[in-house]
């Protein structure tokens, strides 16, 4: 008998509470108008020179390697040969590739039936698995309490940095490289192999599309997570719009679009995002070939630009974080600055969550700018 996958994570929610951790004191959680802020690749390049300002205060003896301003140059960590490049593991060379989730999906299904269903309920309800109070989303992961206050945060100011509004934040666990990413349990890895994903990119469930999912995060306690989709290009233009929230892929803010900008289109691509809660949003704009130079704006519905990264020193992958209130939609704009081969000029936009249980931030410094500013 075929089984629904609607259970799929994996608990009765009348019987369960979600579960929100309380920030540290010194930690700021206003999402009131004059508090909202943001930090993007451009602003952390135009701060090289000012690191003594940041608080926490960096000790460049707890960063280890080089010293704090190398790790901040575009041919460390924030440029194309880092994490967030054209080679790093959002890049076409890395797990997300080009593959098609469903062809993966088929060979498995060559098992059979009953051994491909257990093989399903093995992640599903592994107690160690990815969608256990064990794995990444539960409290014993990056966002629990060790987010906060973790040993490795003692001796490792990279590490401090790693979180919102960090220098790092970008590479840092509420980024698209972590558990909220596309490479983690909700994105097409993880929930694409468990349920089926259509030519656009939504996961359906029998035929329903599917946005969320409830997660264990400790004993008794759950966390309520967006899933991460891998979008079309023209399905995600033309769905924005609609008034149906589960046929609109723009009501929530954890989604990838695999866009492409012509070589004379300079008026670039345009994407909205909502986001339900109060919430940091981090936007990365991943280039698929290092010949390709693109710059990323966030305005507000009217138009006005709220925030930049366009960074003047080519070599960096532009991102920017920003705390966003509830109910509020925005804009995400992909400009082509140069190309070398002025092909088709392929890009990954992936637009990551913090959630509420992790939209508090301690850090300041002359990265973090006002909207509008």
């Amino acid at each position: 008998m075929k089984r629904s996958m609607s259970l799929l994570l994996f608990v009765a929610v009348s019987a369960l509470a979600q579960v929100a951790l309380a920030a540290p004191r010194g930690w700021d959680g206003s999402y009131e108008a004059e508090d909202f802020t943001y930090v993007s690749a451009r602003t952390v390049a135009e701060s090289i020179s000012d690191l003594g300002s940041v608080t926490p205060e960096i000790d460049p003896r707890k960063v280890p390697g080089l010293r704090p301003e190398q790790y901040l140059q575009p041919s460390s960590c924030l440029g194309y040969a880092g994490p967030l490049g054209p080679f790093g593991p959002l890049g076409t060379l890395g797990p997300m590739g080009m593959a098609d989730v469903n062809s993966l999906r088929r060979v498995w299904k060559l098992m059979p039936p009953d051994s491909f269903e257990d093989w399903v309920d093995s992640i599903r309800i592994h107690p160690e698995g990815p969608f256990s109070m064990k794995g990444p989303l539960g409290k014993d992961g990056p966002l629990g309490a060790a987010y906060f206050d973790g040993d490795l945060l003692d001796v490792n100011d990279f590490a401090v940095q790693l979180r919102a509004m960090g220098l790092w934040t970008a590479l840092g666990p509420i980024g698209p490289l972590g558990p909220l990413g596309p490479l983690g349990p909700l994105g097409p890895l993880g929930i694409g192999a468990l349920y089926e994903t259509d030519r656009d990119g939504n996961y359906r469930d029998q035929g329903r599309i599917v946005r969320r999912a409830l997660v264990p995060y400790s004993r008794g306690k759950v966390r309520d997570y967006e899933l991460v989709e891998r979008y079309r290009e023209d399905y995600f233009e033309k769905k924005s719009f609609s008034r149906d929230p589960l046929e609109n892929p723009a009501t929530d803010a954890s989604f990838m679009i695999d866009g492409t900008i012509g070589a004379l289109d300079w008026a670039g691509d345009s994407f909205y995002f909502s986001s339900h809660r109060d919430q940091l949003v981090t936007v990365t704009l991943v280039p698929e070939r290092v010949f390709d130079d693109f710059d990323l704006f966030i305005t507000d519905e009217s138009g006005r630009l709220i925030a930049r990264s366009d960074t003047l020193t080519s070599g960096y992958v532009e991102w920017i974080q920003l705390k966003v209130p509830a109910g509020t939609t925005l804009r995400a704009e992909v400009r082509l600055r140069a190309s070398t081969l002025r092909l088709g000029c392929t890009y990954r936009l992936i637009v990551t969550p913090s959630t509420e249980y992790l939209n508090a931030t301690n850090v300041d410094g002359p990265h973090v700018r006002a909207w509008y500013e």
